[in-house]
């Protein structure tokens, strides 16, 4: 199946090194005591997987057709920007009286308003790797997102699970999980789910959302998604742009897949698609990286790590070991 639309990668990234940005964050964050979960270094640590992300999307989705990266004003020294690769200020999407931001919620919940952006997008973070070959239809078949509607309630244990919950508060408000389930029992109940089916089996005789398995890995969506989420929660939606930090009153656009799945607008995703990995999970994510059966991964830093530039090192030589070949984005030396 050849899917005939235009899909763009859209990646989100900050350099956490550049001595600018630092002078602006701690400007505003002077005054201010926060979490690790709202404004700790692993919320902005770059550790050097972008260009990785790069190089793999060019070995294993040549037929994307732009990538947006968004970011504060920064550039990558090694970016090689050409017809393929725009690099995107905040203040192009974001409203200038919110600016600066350092809140990856109030970033993501704009990243449809990207000028040029194709209506069916992908979205990165730069943590984020492709394993092997992915196809348009991985992400999107016949017009529709792919995606996996899988119940999972939330035991909250970190500042983090507080957004989770926000974002099901008005997905109760606005939808019946018993009409869900009656009008579209063939994208809750699918074979292509696996053993995940029993997540909602279980929560069937449960008459509201306790929670939804979030994928922490690349994840499709089209431009009107976010603006029909936007014009039912605007108000919910600026408050969380309105914070310059993480707060725990935020949602994220997983708010806005969690509509999709509520709609049944989408297309069934055969699970397990990708794997979620912390950084100190060296054993795990190498044997991933070194055979490449899962298509894509993450690869997340963490709240405390004491051997960060351990593991940092050890994930770029495996990441060198895969995509060995420099890419068309990046400057020649």
């Amino acid at each position: 199946m050849i899917f005939w639309k235009k899909i763009d990668f859209v990646i989100t990234w900050v350099d956490s090194n550049d001595e600018d940005w630092l002078l602006k964050k701690n400007k505003f964050s002077k005054d201010r005591v926060f979490t690790k979960s709202q404004a700790g270094d692993n919320r902005y640590r770059d550790y050097g997987t972008l260009k990785y992300l790069f190089r793999s999307i060019e070995q294993y989705a040549s037929w994307v057709n732009n990538i947006f990266l968004v970011t504060d004003g920064q550039r990558p020294n090694w970016l090689q920007t050409n017809g393929k690769v725009k690099v995107i200020d905040h203040k192009e999407i974001i409203d200038k009286k919110y600016l600066p931001t350092f809140n990856s919620n109030a970033i993501e919940l704009n990243v449809h308003k990207i000028p040029g952006l194709s209506d069916h997008f992908v979205l990165f973070n730069d943590d984020f790797i492709l394993n092997r070959v992915v196809e348009p239809e991985d992400f999107f078949v016949h017009g529709r997102p792919v995606d996996a509607a899988i119940f999972s309630p939330i035991f909250p244990e970190s500042d983090f699970d507080r957004i989770r919950l926000n974002n099901v508060i008005p997905i109760n408000n606005h939808f019946s999980k018993k009409v869900v389930e009656i009008k579209n029992p063939l994208k809750i109940f699918n074979f292509k789910y696996g053993r995940k089916n029993l997540n909602n089996i279980i929560l069937l005789p449960f008459s509201r959302f306790t929670g939804f398995l979030d994928f922490h890995i690349p994840t499709a969506y089209t431009k009107s998604e976010f603006e029909t989420v936007w014009l039912e929660e605007e108000k919910l939606l600026s408050q969380t742009v309105s914070h310059k930090f993480r707060e725990n009153t935020d949602v994220s656009h997983w708010l806005i897949r969690y509509w999709r799945l509520m709609t049944g607008d989408f297309s069934v995703q055969k699970l397990p698609f990708g794997k979620y990995f912390y950084l100190s999970q060296i054993e795990l994510w190498s044997k991933e990286l070194s055979k490449g059966k899962i298509k894509v991964m993450c690869i997340n830093d963490e709240e405390s790590m004491s051997e960060f530039e351990y593991f940092s090192k050890e994930l770029n030589r495996s990441l060198q070991t895969k995509f060995s070949k420099t890419s068309i984005f990046e400057r020649k030396v």
